[in-house]
Parts: structure tokens; C-alpha cells; sequence
């Protein structure tokens, strides 16, 4: 696991120095080696975190001939036996590391290399020859990669810090990428939050040279065009066979190794795996929060016990906030999807022990696992509901509900959310769903904002939708999973210098999953129908049936009482220097009511807060 970045100057020669400087802005996501080059008007960099072929994976790593050169993050699980069939091609290898094998793999078979790696990865190769970089991201974008670029040069690097390490790229808001954090908490691919830097998406590979720049698709994944197979024995014993295989790839590490564990199917699922494939207890994380209402350690203490494994558990509280600062630092642009607390906790707990953690990110968004695809059924059962029944006695009644309940009750945004959801079951489904997402609805931009929002949607922008479920997961995929759920986990691991594996997204299984009807994946309102299938001699029945978990966040609370000062100091003052961006009065009654009960508006202000941390961060230095 690495950091990577590079300067192309398609006029002028790039400076080792600042090579050097853009390289260490990364050195969290390695502090075990560095190694940078430059020639003329290209150089490129990496810091390196040692974990297999500690001895010979320095970087950057080139052919014998001194014409092509690779750096690289990430891991190949399948690169032995692609460096086997290239051994046999008569190619020969200097040394045992992944990094060589994808750049012998390159010489040989040019871009369709890529198509062989099983893994994680951000690729950056330059060829001499023709002066071409060639920069490459993992088909389901577990590693991240960004760019910057103008008519004269093109960078790269594995976090945004680093392309701002040379001061001559402009630090300018990009308002598309800012109306998307309002929409979501995150900003997906390609935007970012700054003008003419870009995310490289999931399974593309970015070709670039003096006089052109092009962008290719190398993993061409069709859902539709996967054949369906109705036979429940045959898909059990072909997933859990594919699921072993990838747990037991991610296992292969030459520093210690263990598992995140929440006690859900998904964590629990690979620690049974990783028990089965290990002669050794395997020693696994969890965090529990003091407010009751949120923690569930005692589901992670009963897998850790049927197992046998080797736990650590930490209740936390809101002195985990006191991370926020560094969480601005290591996200680069507004991010504020919550969670990241709590996860970057658990890293911290884990990178005592371990270099290497496995997680179980991804089984909801590749298995159906989120309540909102319940709620489409449900939806779609209520608009059979005469209107004056659903808006003349099942709204009203909630309402009642929700005005005798105390704003700090767990169930209080549960009926407000229920009663929004009532609000736009006339929607066509595919706004419906979309909908779910936005954290600050159109009202609320022009109540809060004072840019403009941009005009295309989240459907227009990305994907037409369907009504069945395969093509919400499909959505969730491209959309939330990569810039939102392993974003998060890249980065406050990687704060760590802990790397974290994936085994569900290993491609085959993503792929796998298209072959299951509809009606296994997702039956009636239970969730994760198949998974809950395929684990039932392996995982007890109140763990495969328990209500959906994950990391619960008091969230208003911690923003009423905890942050209070911070929200004051942050969004309050007229001083602030996001003040040309916000409607300052609404906002200023927005965190008042909240503080009085009135509204749960956590999530709103928090998400305020971070972009305003975010622009005296990034912004106004």
C-alpha cells in the first residue's frame, strides 16, 4: 500500500525537489519508503507501506531497458499467477513484488494487463519512448486517484494534498462539485471540490501526452448482459467457493493481519472465513458507543467467541470529535459522512497490532442490504392507498407522533423521515429513490445557499434506473460505494497507515451477484435474502436475522451540546469566511432551532461546519 503522485509539464522540466515535496504530503500512506524520479519534463513519486516483498518493492520500479516505469498503490492478489504465465512468455523478474508484475505485464501486453489484475489499485506508468503516462484505478475504485490538468501540464496523486503541493495550481472552488456535497455529504466522480482537478472513475484508464488526452473504459461490466441462474444450490456453493477464494487472496500478507468486526452478516461472514484459513486465533477490532441506544459490541463479542478470535473492543464517546481538524486535513475536500469517526477509531485501535485489515465494505450495496431498498416496496404499496387515507389519517397520525416525541429519541427521525417519504410516493420511481440521498433538498438550497445549484440531476448524471432492484444496486455501485464508502475507509485508514481489504468487492464477486434472480436477492422485506441463504450453517440465526446495524452516530446530539462552541464559532460569526456562499440569517435560525429541540438538524450543520473547516483549510491559506 502507497501514495503515489507525478508532475507531466508538457513545456518544462519538473523539479526533483518539488516531486519530492508533492511525495511527502503522503507519508501517512507510507512511512516505510520513499522513492521518487525525475527526467526532463516528467517525474513521479511514491511513499511506500511495506507488506509483501518487503525487501525488494522499492519504487519506482522500471524495465531493463530504463524505458517504462511504475509507481503504484494498491495490492494484486492474483499476481503470482500472472507472473507464473509471464515467466513462462520467457520474462524475467528482478524481484517478488505485484508492482514489477504489472510493469513486465505492461511491456508484454500493453493495456490489457489491467484486465488481468485481481486487486486494489492506482497505476501511474511513463514510457519513455513515447512520452505517454498512463494512469489507471481499480474497477470498483477502492484505491483512490485524482488529476489535475491545464493546456500546459497534468498531476496526479493519490490524495488531492499532493497536486497542492505545488503552489502554481490554483485553489478554486468548483460550485458543481459543492452542490453535490450539499446533495450528498460526498462529491462523485469525476468532480471534486476544486476547479480542474478530477477523480479518475472506477475501471478507467487516463492516457496522456503532449498533444492529447484520452480516457478509456477497460472493465466493460454489463449487468444485463449476465445470464440469470435460478438454481439456489448451485449459486450457494459457486458464491461461498468465490467468497473463500477472496478472503484467503487478502490473506497473503508478510506483516500482521486482522478483521474489522461490527457483528453484522458482512464483518462476520470473513472472520469465519479467515478462521477456516488460519492455523492462528485471527485478531479482530470493534468499537461500542457509551449511549446505549448505539452501540451493539455485544454482536461482535458473540462472533468473536464462536470463533475464537483474539478481540479488542473500545467504547468511544464525543471526544472522538476532537479528531476533526486532521479529518478535514485527510479528506482534502468536504466529506462528511460521519462514520468516519467512529471507523477512524477502530483504525487507530487496529494499527497497534496490524499492518493489514480486512472489512466487510461493500455486502450492502453488492447484496441489497439497506433499508432503502425496503422502503421502495413499501412505497410502492402505500401509493395503492386511497389519498385520503394516506394523507387525511396515516400522515396526520405520525405527525401527532412526532410532536409528542423528544427530538433525542432514536425513533424521532425514523417518523420524520417516514413522513417525508409519505410526501413522494406520487414521484416516478426513479426520482423517488434518487430522492433518498439529498441531505439538503432543493428548498433547503435555496433557503441555506446562496450559489447556484447546478441544473443536471443525479439520474441524468449518472444512470437511467429501472424499477427492480438490480438496477438501484447498480446506482449505489457507481455512486455512494466508491466516493463515499471507500472513500471513508481509504482515508482514515490510511491516517493509520493501515491498509484495509475488501473481499467483497473482489470483481468476480460483484459480477456473481448479477446472476441471482431478483426474488433471491431480495425477498418480500428481508434483506440480504441470498446472503442470508448461503451463510446458514455457518453463522447463527439472531446474527443473519438481526435488524440492519452499522455505525449509529448521535449526531444531534454531539452538534446540540459537544460542538456547540465549534458551530458557534464556525457558522455564527460574521467573520466566516464561507459567509459569501451562505443566507447567514436562515442558517443562524436553522442551528438556534435545533439547539432548542425544535428540529434534528444535525446532520445539516455538521455538513456546514466541515465545508466551512474545509475552506480556511484548503481554500484561504
Amino acid at each position: 500500500m502507497c501514495g503515489i503522485t507525478g508532475k507531466f509539464d508538457y513545456n518544462n522540466k519538473v523539479s526533483e525537489s518539488l516531486i519530492s515535496k508533492m511525495t511527502d504530503t503522503l507519508v501517512h500512506r507510507g512511512p516505510d519508503d520513499k522513492g521518487v524520479w525525475c527526467n526532463d519534463n516528467f517525474g513521479f513519486g511514491m511513499r511506500r507501506l511495506s507488506i509483501i516483498d518487503i525487501e525488494g518493492g522499492h519504487q519506482p520500479i522500471f524495465t531493463n531497458d530504463k524505458k517504462i516505469g511504475i509507481v503504484f498503490n494498491g495490492e494484486i492478489y492474483n499476481y503470482k499467477e500472472i507472473r507464473k504465465e509471464l515467466i513462462q512468455k520467457g520474462v524475467e523478474f528482478k524481484t517478488n513484488s505485484d508492482t514489477e508484475t504489472i510493469l513486465k505485464g505492461y511491456e508484454v501486453c500493453g493495456d490489457e494487463i489491467f484486465e488481468k489484475l485481481n486487486g486494489m489499485f492506482a497505476i501511474a506508468i511513463w514510457n519513455k519512448n513515447n512520452k505517454e503516462l498512463t494512469l489507471v484505478r481499480d474497477r470498483i475504485g477502492i484505491k483512490p486517484l485524482y488529476y489535475y490538468k491545464d493546456d500546459s501540464r497534468l498531476l496526479f496523486g493519490s490524495e488531492i494534498k499532493a497536486i497542492l503541493a505545488d503552489k502554481t495550481v490554483p485553489r478554486e472552488v468548483n460550485q458543481i462539485g459543492l452542490s453535490f456535497y450539499f446533495d450528498l455529504m460526498y462529491i462523485p466522480n469525476p468532480h471534486s471540490a476544486f476547479q480542474n482537478i478530477y477523480k479518475l472513475e472506477p475501471g478507467h484508464i487516463l492516457k496522456v501526452s503532449q498533444k492529447n488526452i484520452e480516457k478509456k473504459k477497460y472493465w466493460d461490466f454489463e449487468p444485463s448482459k449476465i445470464q440469470v441462474v435460478n438454481s439456489k444450490q448451485d449459486l450457494k456453493e459457486e458464491f461461498l467457493h468465490l467468497f473463500e477464494d477472496s478472503v484467503k487472496k487478502r490473506m497473503l500478507s508478510e506483516v500482521p493481519l486482522g478483521a474489522f468486526l461490527s457483528g453484522g452478516i458482512d464483518s462476520s461472514s470473513i472472520v469465519a472465513m479467515m478462521s477456516k484459513n488460519s492455523s492462528e486465533r485471527i485478531k479482530t477490532y470493534s468499537i461500542g458507543f457509551e449511549d446505549k441506544q448505539f452501540d451493539e459490541s455485544n454482536y461482535a463479542k458473540q462472533i468473536s467467541e464462536k470463533f475464537n478470535t483474539n478481540h479488542t473492543n473500545m467504547y468511544v464517546d464525543s471526544s472522538m470529535l476532537n479528531w476533526i481538524e486532521n479529518y478535514v486535513y485527510h479528506f482534502d475536500e468536504p466529506f462528511a459522512d460521519y462514520a468516519a469517526f467512529p471507523t477512524y477509531i477502530v483504525s487507530k485501535l487496529a494499527r497497534k497490532d496490524l499492518t493489514v485489515v480486512l472489512t466487510g465494505d461493500g455486502g450492502d450495496e453488492i447484496f441489497a442490504g439497506y433499508y432503502r431498498y425496503n422502503s421502495e416496496k413499501i412505497a410502492d404499496n402505500i401509493k395503492i392507498l386511497p389519498s385520503f387515507i394516506r394523507d387525511g389519517i396515516l400522515s396526520p397520525t405520525l405527525k401527532m407522533l412526532l410532536s409528542v416525541l423528544s427530538t433525542d429519541s432514536r425513533h424521532f427521525n425514523k417518523i420524520d423521515s417516514i413522513i417525508k417519504r409519505l410526501s413522494e410516493v406520487d414521484k416516478e420511481k426513479i426520482r423517488r429513490y434518487t430522492e433518498r440521498f439529498k441531505k439538503y433538498s432543493d428548498d433547503d438550497f435555496r433557503k441555506y445557499l446562496k450559489f447556484k445549484k447546478r441544473n443536471i440531476g443525479m439520474v441524468e448524471y449518472y444512470i437511467e434506473l429501472s424499477s427492480n432492484i438490480k438496477s438501484r444496486l447498480y446506482f449505489d455501485q457507481n455512486t455512494s460505494l466508491n466516493e463515499d464508502m471507500l472513500t471513508k475507509v481509504d482515508r482514515v485508514t490510511m491516517a493509520n497507515s493501515l491498509e484495509a481489504r475488501v473481499p467483497y468487492l473482489d470483481h468476480r464477486i460483484v459480477e456473481f451477484s448479477y446472476k441471482i434472480p431478483d426474488k433471491l436477492l431480495f425477498k418480500g422485506y428481508n434483506l440480504k435474502t441470498f446472503l442470508k441463504l448461503a451463510y446458514k450453517d455457518i453463522l447463527p440465526d439472531n446474527i443473519l436475522n438481526r435488524p440492519k446495524g452499522g455505525f449509529g452516530f448521535p449526531i444531534d446530539k454531539w452538534i446540540r451540546y459537544d460542538l456547540k462552541e465549534l458551530v458557534s464559532d464556525t457558522l455564527l460569526s460574521k467573520d466566516s469566511l464561507i459567509n459569501p456562499f451562505l443566507n447567514s440569517q436562515n442558517i443562524e435560525k436553522l442551528v438556534k432551532s435545533h439547539y432548542k429541540k425544535e428540529t434534528n438538524s444535525g446532520a445539516k450543520i455538521f455538513m456546514l461546519m466541515v465545508f466551512n473547516m474545509w475552506y480556511k483549510r484548503w481554500i484561504s491559506q
